[in-house]
């Protein structure tokens, strides 16, 4: 009489069946990397948050993968920190739970979660692979679309007043001195809404953070080879006021990684409309001061300090230079100037250090009213003046 197969080679049997085609070898393979090993287990939160940014960067629509020792409400919270560029965790789903797992974490056994998170891609997403790789948007995506059809006209008028051979560095300014002077802060926008994003920004021309980055983003990817990543974090306007949401980018220029925040370059109180450039080429020590991000996300910008105005001849290292600089300024203007920033060493806004300003040669008499405005990093004190006239 023939025996009864084994219970063992039963459920091998049942397994290569349901696999179709695939040998036991697949199935196994299969088996194996679903049980959670010390390799393929996630303890700390921000490593599981990279690598699902990398899934959602290549733009698969889920992750799996296993994490241990954390409690099923705070799944929601895995993403919190990442970036959102792309796109975003949007739903978990807890496959299997193991208990009391060896072998995982050192000198302990260790609870372990096999999870599938899946991923809702933005806007500029779909942008870009459409402008880029030529992919069609999907018709339920009607504000990517409305981004697809304004970004190329935008970036037109930014990159075509150029020169042929503009630089990166050209490239990443004038993107930005284009947001600053064409966007509107907006701090009604819906925070969670597309206003605050690429779509707001150039749909309404008025958006909140992320729409100035978003779209900083997108002109630097779409159409130059500058490299660029949006960063989001916290920030606080004004020592002591309330740390908020923040997005802003870092930019590759001049073979460094540098801080850009054009948000934070367009204040509400910006003095006539004009183009601050606080925060355009920063370094990341001076970004802190009322920035903070999850460093393990991004590049570090360790570059010298105050980059736009060194590179733009408006870094006085004392009060000579300082004045030297001022002075340099209207004689070389073809009108009066109405406006000037100056990053200098040790030069406080007194009366003794701005009096010479009054004897300066200008076409109409210059009031004797100066408005400064002043931020200081360590030494380094940004002057922000503006110059009023009689009529």
């Amino acid at each position: 009489m023939r025996k009864p197969l084994p219970l063992f080679c039963i459920v091998l049997l049942i397994l290569f069946l349901a696999s179709g085609c695939g040998t036991l070898k697949e199935v196994f393979q299969e088996i194996k990397e679903d049980v959670p090993t010390s390799e393929n287990t996630y303890f700390d939160i921000q490593d599981i948050s990279l690598a699902m940014l990398e899934a959602i960067e290549r733009g698969e629509p889920e992750f799996t993968f296993n994490i241990a020792e954390f409690e099923e409400e705070d799944l929601a919270h895995l993403g919190d920190d990442m970036p959102t560029f792309w796109g975003r965790p949007d739903t978990y789903s807890v496959n299997h739970q193991f208990a009391d797992m060896k072998d995982i974490a050192e000198d302990r056994t260790v609870d372990v979660k096999n999870v599938t998170a899946n991923f809702k891609y933005s806007n500029n997403y779909y942008v870009y692979h459409h402008i880029v790789n030529g992919q069609e948007i999907p018709e339920d995506m009607p504000h990517a679309r409305t981004v697809a059809d304004m970004l190329p006209v935008v970036a037109n008028e930014i990159f075509s007043a150029l020169p042929e051979d503009a630089s990166d560095y050209d490239k990443a300014l004038a993107a930005h001195d284009w947001l600053v002077a064409n966007l509107t802060y907006d701090d009604t926008v819906d925070n969670l809404s597309d206003m605050n994003g690429s779509y707001g920004a150039l749909y309404t021309r008025s958006t909140m953070c992320r729409g100035y980055a978003e779209t900083f983003n997108l002109l630097m990817k779409c159409y130059t080879d500058v490299q660029t990543e949006e960063v989001v974090g916290d920030a606080c306007q004004e020592t002591g006021s309330s740390w908020l949401g923040h997005a802003w980018n870092i930019v590759y220029i001049d073979g460094a990684w540098r801080q850009v925040d054009a948000t934070f370059d367009d204040p509400e109180n910006n003095p006539s409309g004009t183009v601050l450039h606080y925060y355009f080429g920063q370094s990341d020590d001076v970004m802190r001061v009322n920035h903070e991000w999850e460093a393990s996300f991004y590049p570090a910008c360790e570059a010298e300090d105050f980059y736009y105005f060194r590179k733009s001849g408006l870094f006085a290292g004392d009060e000579d230079a300082f004045k030297e600089i001022v002075t340099g300024v209207f004689e070389g203007a073809e009108e009066d100037p109405e406006f000037l920033q100056i990053a200098a060493v040790g030069v406080e806004p007194d009366k003794d250090n701005v009096q010479f300003i009054f004897g300066l040669k200008t076409d109409k008499k210059m009031s004797d009213s100066l408005y400064i405005s002043e931020q200081v990093y360590e030494d380094i004190h940004l002057l922000t003046m503006q110059f009023r006239y009689e009529d």
